[in-house]
Order: C-alpha cells, then sequence, then structure tokens
C-alpha cells in the first residue's frame, strides 16, 4: 500500500471538507456555487473506487469519506439557508427527522460495536446524490420539488439504515448494497 495512493482517496474526500464551509460563502453566485457543489459530487464519486482499485480501501478510508460527505452536505444546507431561507426552512422537518434516524443507526453502532456505523447502502448513495442535487436546485433557482422528492429516498434510506443496525448480529458490512442494490440485481438478471 503506498502513501501515494492513500492520498489520493484521501484527498479527494479532503477536497469536501475543505470546499464545506467555502459553500454558503458563494451561495448568491450561482455559477460558483453549482462549480464548487459539481466539485463535491465529483469527489464523492470517485473517492471509493481510487481507493479501491489502489487497494487502500479500508474502515479509516469509510469513516474519512463519510465524514467528508457530512460536512459536504452542512455546507450545502448553509448555503440554501442562506440562498433561500424561507423556502430551505419549511423543508426543515424532514431534514431533521433524516438526520435523527441516522443519528441514531451511528449512535447503536457506537454502543453496539465501539464505533458508529455509517453505511455505504445504494438507497444512502441515492439519497446523497438527490439531497445533493435537490440542495443545489433549491440554492441556485429556487426549486424545492427535486429537494422534497430526495427527502423521501432519505427517509427510506434512513430507515433502511438503522433497521440494519439494530437487527445485524454483527457489525455490518458498511459497503453491502441494501435493499435497493438487491432490486437492481434482482432486475439485472437475465
Amino acid at each position: 500500500m503506498s502513501a501515494r495512493r492513500v492520498a489520493t482517496a484521501d484527498l479527494l474526500s479532503g477536497l469536501r471538507l475543505v470546499a464545506a464551509p467555502v459553500l454558503p460563502l458563494v451561495a448568491l453566485r450561482p455559477r460558483a456555487f453549482l462549480a464548487l457543489a459539481a466539485l463535491g459530487g465529483v469527489t464523492d464519486a470517485l473517492d471509493g473506487p481510487v481507493a479501491r482499485r489502489a487497494g487502500t480501501a479500508g474502515p479509516r478510508g469509510a469513516v474519512v469519506d463519510s465524514v467528508a460527505d457530512v460536512a459536504f452536505f452542512g455546507g450545502l444546507v448553509a448555503a440554501c439557508l442562506r440562498a433561500q431561507p424561507e423556502r430551505a426552512r419549511s423543508l426543515t422537518p424532514a431534514v431533521v427527522a433524516v438526520a435523527a434516524v441516522r443519528g441514531c443507526a451511528a449512535a447503536t453502532g457506537v454502543v453496539r460495536w465501539g464505533r458508529p456505523v455509517l453505511l455505504h447502502t445504494w438507497s444512502n448513495k441515492a439519497a446523497g446524490v438527490g439531497a445533493g442535487v435537490g440542495l443545489a436546485c433549491l440554492t441556485a433557482w429556487g426549486r424545492r420539488g427535486p429537494l422534497a422528492a430526495a427527502s423521501l429516498v432519505a427517509a427510506g434510506a434512513a430507515a433502511e439504515e438503522l433497521w440494519r443496525v439494530v437487527t445485524a448480529a454483527q457489525m455490518p458490512d458498511v459497503d453491502a448494497p441494501g435493499v435497493l442494490g438487491w432490486v437492481a440485481s434482482r432486475l439485472a438478471r437475465p
């Protein structure tokens, strides 16, 4: 395992950590905001595959990725609140509910296995993409519909995550595809 390969995946995650506090600062400049939001989406899509291809994927990298995701999401929320405060506040109950369920799943992991469990299921990935796109649409153009739809996906993903953590006999595989991945694999069969 070379230091250069580890650094590449971690650098991609780190870019989201650096970009997170900048998002609210550029929220009133739609082009700059959208470019930075897109950069965050690209680095999120690439950090895992880069780590796996380099043979450097592991629990530490998964935690770094998850922390970067949370920080970047927080930056998107702060940017949205700055650019579209009234529209964003109307979605606060849904965001708080999803965050609370995911927080319960992470806390359950701490209690049961001594560390937070943040699953990377397909449902969570779909929720993350939907929330990111939805927040970008609301921030840049004031369109609330995509974020409202993403909230439903996120609620399902959070419920699945909590269920998997609570019912697991041992610490779940954080990269397991989950229900959405299972459905996709069934649909892909000839």
